[in-house]
């Protein structure tokens, strides 16, 4: 029981100044840790320093949002300029032979390369390439004369891997057609339950992808 109580003290004081279990946390300066899900029954300088850290992470993640939001208005309003590169990357350990460890390489936009075979037994070789500036490459070669080139912002990128890692588990997928925002139609899937838009899709109708075609 004491390792238990340990182990989740140190998780509480890892994390952030509020957890995944919604506890807040602080060091008070006699240097002893607080932990309390109602902020306001922290010590008050606890609860002015908790509050500084919040209100910090919201103006990054605000600045953040504002600078994505500006990039994707820009990329409608400017033609792509993507290339796929001499190279491809495979994060120095070859292709995988199968796609399982996609989602995680590409949540931290981490080079690796793997082959995905379709149900109809269609074989597309997927790249992360890695970061170019803010911003994460990532291909399908769909065949010798034809990529998919993306370039995702750190939210696509989230995205990306999220539905990557619900369709390789999936029972159950469908699609169907919605209206977006501007009274548009745009199919989504429908995964298991949880509606999602495919991050290729949806990149080729906000600019963040292109398809590139080669002549060999």
């Amino acid at each position: 029981m004491r390792v238990v109580f340990i182990s989740i003290l140190f998780l509480l004081i890892a994390s952030g100044p509020v957890s995944a279990q919604n506890f807040y946390k602080c060091q008070g300066k006699n240097g002893q840790w607080y932990f309390s899900e109602n902020l306001e029954t922290m010590p008050p300088y606890c609860i002015k320093k908790i509050r500084r850290e919040l209100a910090k992470q919201a103006k990054e993640k605000k600045a953040r949002d504002a600078e994505e939001k500006a990039a994707a208005e820009k990329r409608r309003k400017e033609a792509p300029a993507f290339s796929t590169g001499a190279r491809f990357a495979t994060g120095g350990r070859g292709m995988d032979k199968d796609c399982s460890a996609l989602p995680a390489n590409l949540k931290k936009c981490k080079p690796y390369s793997c082959m995905f075979t379709t149900p109809a037994g269609k074989q597309i070789k997927r790249y992360v390439n890695g970061l170019l500036g803010k911003e994460c490459s990532y291909v399908e070669e769909q065949s010798k004369s034809k990529s998919i080139v993306c370039h995702f912002n750190s939210s696509e990128m989230r995205m990306a891997s999220l539905y990557y890692r619900l369709v390789a588990k999936a029972k159950k997928v469908k699609t169907k057609m919605i209206k977006d925002k501007n009274g548009k139609n745009k199919r989504v899937e429908i995964i298991d339950g949880k509606q999602m838009e495919n991050p290729i899709a949806a990149g080729l109708v906000n600019g963040a992808c292109e398809i590139k075609f080669t002549q060999r």
